[in-house]
């Protein structure tokens, strides 16, 4: 993650709380290598996108939860936006991050694990997000409904 990526995000109005989000998206990754997800990766797109995705719908969950950065919804609405921004349609490239709409669908379903726990206190494992996304991947990747 460069400067330009978060002045680009300031420029367009989506300031303080994208670049929050995308420094929690960057932590994901950390917890991922924790967890081993990378262990068997294989750089094609479908594996790339998955560890973006899920970089995408950790770093919500911990701004959208309350032991977390405890974002509000319309601090959240800038992380939509962001999620929504730097998604890319290279869908043969081993680099593909998931499309726009799938990484604002991975941001938002992060979010709703914080949001929807019954007890707010209640914070999953690293490892009980990994199991929860990898069961929410097959929705998160379908395509848009025409």
């Amino acid at each position: 993650m460069g400067d330009g990526l978060l002045q680009a995000l300031e420029d367009i109005g989506l300031g303080t709380e994208s670049r929050d989000y995308l420094h929690a998206h960057e932590f994901g990754h950390h917890v991922q290598f924790e967890l081993g997800v990378f262990d068997d990766y294989v750089g094609s797109p479908e594996t790339t996108r998955r560890t973006e995705l899920m970089a995408d719908g950790f770093g919500a969950y911990f701004c959208a939860h309350s032991r977390g950065a405890s974002f509000q919804a319309n601090r959240f609405a800038n992380v939509m936006s962001a999620a929504f921004a730097i998604g890319d349609c290279a869908f043969d490239d081993p680099g593909h991050h998931g499309t726009p709409n799938q990484r604002e669908k991975a941001a938002q379903w992060g979010a709703n694990r914080a949001a929807s726990a019954r007890n707010q206190g209640h914070v999953y494992s690293s490892a009980q997000l990994l199991v929860l996304f990898d069961e929410a991947l097959p929705w998160l990747v379908a395509p848009d409904a025409p």
